[in-house]
């Protein structure tokens, strides 16, 4: 993974921003990169109005709404040590466009309380954007414990990067994750031609295996066995005291991929933990 230079910051200023800035920060100064705190103001004047004088009015208005806007995006920016960026639009759609033409590295969202649900805005970032994009749970400004979770697929190996970055930039711990599901009881060995099932004691001894041959700069390789895999991977990442929880945003093809695609999704929706996500 290249060097992360500058980190994006999308904020709400209508929202209670100090302890995601925070820990923003800690990111930011982790990584040794600039900070660019970004706000976009939904456009008003977009619709259609067929009446001049009342546009014109309103046009006067909303300017000094945004000449407002700025000012205090630009206070907040001062406050935490951050340059900003601010536009009129589609929230998401803008912060995705500067993305990429500002070459931002790495992207760090607002997901809100551990345990609910993530807003649409930075749902649709998470998506969308090019770069990693950190996922923020209300969690206290520390990475001493990262949980790299994998399919063992080729491409979901593309995030673990993202992962070794953290370990060294924050000097952490970093542990290669697996979950083996073990096969449900609806079927059996007459309806799958004869063909024995693996024993489920087999699978996790050749996930761990695979684990330490593909991941051996993780200080640490575990495979669990359980279902359904978000669940297993949130419940173990809370009860170990991981810091944050990398993982690929899609790792097969084909029917696999859209099941690991919502592995990830539900992992970023209602993780308590924040989950730095990998467009691969």
């Amino acid at each position: 993974m290249r060097e992360i230079k500058k980190v994006l910051i999308p904020v709400d200023l209508s929202a209670q921003n100090d302890e995601f800035l925070n820990y923003s920060k800690f990111v930011v100064n982790g990584l040794k990169a600039k900070g660019i705190l970004m706000h976009v103001m939904p456009d008003i004047l977009g619709g259609y109005i067929p009446y001049d004088i009342v546009f014109e009015e309103l046009e006067k208005t909303v300017e000094t709404l945004k000449s407002s806007v700025e000012s205090a995006l630009q206070e907040l920016a001062d406050k935490y040590g951050f340059a900003y960026a601010f536009d009129v639009g589609s929230p998401y759609a803008k912060i995705v466009e500067f993305v990429e033409k500002e070459k931002i590295d790495f992207v760090v969202v607002n997901g809100g309380k551990p345990g609910e649900e993530i807003g649409t805005q930075a749902h649709k970032i998470t998506r969308k954007a090019s770069v990693p994009v950190l996922v923020y749970k209300n969690h206290e400004p520390k990475i001493e414990k990262i949980l790299f979770t994998t399919d063992l697929s080729e491409k979901a190996e593309e995030a673990f990067p993202c992962a070794l970055l953290l370990k060294e930039k924050f000097g952490a711990r970093l542990t290669a994750f697996h979950v083996v599901e073990p096969i449900s009881g609806y079927f059996d060995e007459s309806m799958i031609g004869g063909i024995p099932l693996l024993d489920v004691k087999e699978l996790e001894n050749v996930a761990l295996k695979n684990l330490k041959d593909k991941f051996k700069e993780a200080d640490e390789h575990m495979v669990e066995v359980g279902a359904p895999t978000p669940q297993v991977i949130m419940d173990y990442a809370k009860e170990n005291g991981y810091d944050v929880i990398v993982m690929a945003t899609h790792g097969r093809s084909g029917l696999e991929k859209i099941l690991l695609g919502s592995v990830t999704e539900k992992i970023v929706r209602f993780s308590h933990v924040p989950v730095l996500v990998s467009r691969v």
